[in-house]
């Protein structure tokens, strides 16, 4: 929890099974698809499992879940043989094999994590809007961060494509000289709020060939950044494409 408030991440309710004795993961998803109500329920679940002794039961309520709107990530404990061991010392239950629990987890529709940070990150990513395809502009002032973040996207299955539309060098011409937009998109360390709004408006509005952004800001120590994170938020809420930000810097001097 505090990992996930440190993300600007907030908690609706927490349910802990202790050993499963009698209630196990299975019952409390259950529960949530039984009374989920979409005005008031919280449609991200994050879920810690040891073992699972009722896959059929973990399968319907998941997958229930998800056709309401939910997203659900989890982490699965206890893959190693040294961790199944500590896990059916910790349940009185025998871990569940790994290639299953990967089975089951994909087909139900949840995310699989492989720890604490991932799982904050993935959440994190479960409460902007629903990314409809896998190619992303990554909007940057800082050029080193966005080859790495290309890297990690390209190896996880999505796309950086160039930019060729006809408008991009309409955009170009709203940013300061020296700046790219063939995606990534870099605006220069000296890139303002306003520059930032242009080319979130032009991703939205004007390149079809992009599904979502990620927008990579920090401080440059150059002037105070408050409008870009104003700015952003305003994005976030009303972009119909998901708006991600990856800030860097956010601790500066004034």
């Amino acid at each position: 929890m505090e990992a996930g408030m440190a993300n600007g991440l907030k908690f609706a309710s927490v349910y802990s099974v202790g050993n499963s004795a009698q209630t196990g993961i299975e019952e409390v998803l259950a529960y949530m698809d039984e009374s989920f109500d979409p005005l008031i329920r919280s449609k991200v679940k994050l879920l810690y499992i040891e073992n699972i002794s009722k896959p059929g039961m973990l399968l319907k309520h998941a997958s229930s879940l998800i056709r309401k709107g939910c997203r659900i990530a989890a982490i699965k404990a206890g893959t190693s043989e040294a961790g199944s061991r500590a896990a059916s010392s910790h349940t009185g239950a025998m871990a569940t094999p790994d290639l299953a629990v990967d089975a089951l987890l994909r087909k139900a529709g949840i995310v699989r994590c492989f720890g604490r940070a991932e799982l904050v990150t993935v959440a994190s990513v479960f409460m902007h809007n629903y990314l409809k395809g896998g190619k992303i502009a990554i909007i940057t002032h800082a050029g080193g961060p966005a080859v790495m973040l290309t890297d990690a996207l390209s190896e996880g299955g999505l796309q950086v494509p160039h930019i060729k539309n006809l408008r991009a060098a309409e955009l170009l011409s709203a940013l300061h000289p020296g700046s790219s937009t063939g995606n990534p998109i870099d605006m220069l360390a000296t890139a303002t709020a306003d520059q930032l709004g242009t080319v979130l408006d032009y991703c939205e509005n004007y390149f079809d060939e992009i599904d979502g952004m990620i927008v990579i800001f920090g401080s440059p120590g150059l002037f105070p950044v408050h409008d870009v994170y104003k700015m952003l938020d305003d994005r976030m809420s009303r972009c119909r494409k998901p708006v991600i930000q990856h800030l860097i810097y956010i601790m500066y001097r004034k």
